[in-house]
């Protein structure tokens, strides 16, 4: 067994019973979507609303993958995304806050169950950016300027690090206005690894955000791509990773058709 609670959140989740694998398990809470049946057993996502704040409540039974950092052994997907939230906050890399986590084996050695819950705060005032980019209000010219300046600065910030997050959809990229701009936060981790220094994996998390993002403009994804370099025109490091980006784009386009 596994359990973790942050200091932050011990003496609330006590003095609210929540503090134990049984409580939150037993909740009846609503599914955020479908149960997800794959890898031989079962994970879904709820939202948990109580005294004024909001949680996601994840929630599996031997839904298992391996990982290097567990070298190979299967594990939750969720204690894999635990793990993961603590390599980006050791990083100072801004994500999801985790409430509680832990894993317990029920059942005996013919009927064995892994199951696993992760609790997360609810990114309350954040907006998903897909859902900014498609939404009804009319980005202005000089929020776009710093759209694109907090999020390329985030992301190169996350491929020094060493990390590629490997599922960098609009989705699972939080924003928020503030005083200086942009302030930007990352969510569903779990799939996230090491990066090894190499462009193509970092080109690999910038086309996968691209080719989600339609409606940019060519002028928003090429100021982006200069931020993320740190450059101020267009030099042979970024024409390489131009041209890395538009080959796995263009592959990825002819599978899809």
């Amino acid at each position: 067994m596994s359990k973790c609670i942050p200091e932050k959140w011990q003496s609330w989740l006590k003095t609210e019973h929540l503090d134990n694998f049984e409580s939150w398990w037993t909740l009846s809470l609503e599914a955020v979507d479908e149960t997800n049946l794959d890898r031989g057993g079962w994970s879904t996502v709820y939202t948990y609303r109580h005294k004024g704040k909001l949680f996601y409540v994840k929630r599996q039974s031997n839904h298992l993958s391996r990982s290097l950092s567990s070298r190979l052994r299967k594990i939750p997907t969720f204690e894999m995304e635990f793990q993961q939230i603590g390599r980006y906050k050791k990083n100072e890399i801004p994500c999801i806050d985790p409430v509680f986590f832990e894993t317990r084996k029920v059942g005996g050695e013919f009927n064995l169950e892994y199951q696993a819950i992760l609790v997360t705060e609810a990114l309350v005032g954040w907006i998903a950016l897909d859902a900014l980019l498609s939404g009804d209000e009319v980005i202005g010219y000089q929020n776009k300027v710093q759209l694109c300046a907090a999020l390329a600065n985030s992301i190169s910030h996350l491929h020094r690090a060493g990390i590629e997050h490997y599922n960098l959809y609009p989705k699972h990229i939080f924003v928020r206005s503030s005083t200086d701009g942009f302030e930007v936060r990352f969510i569903d981790l779990e799939t996230s690894r090491s990066n090894f220094g190499l462009l193509k994996k970092k080109c690999r998390d910038i086309e996968t955000l691209s080719r989600r993002t339609a409606g940019v403009s060519k002028t928003n994804r090429l100021r982006f791509l200069l931020q993320y370099f740190g450059k101020t025109r267009v030099d042979p490091q970024i024409r390489r990773a131009i041209g890395i980006i538009q080959k796995r784009s263009d592959r990825k386009n002819k599978g899809a058709s």
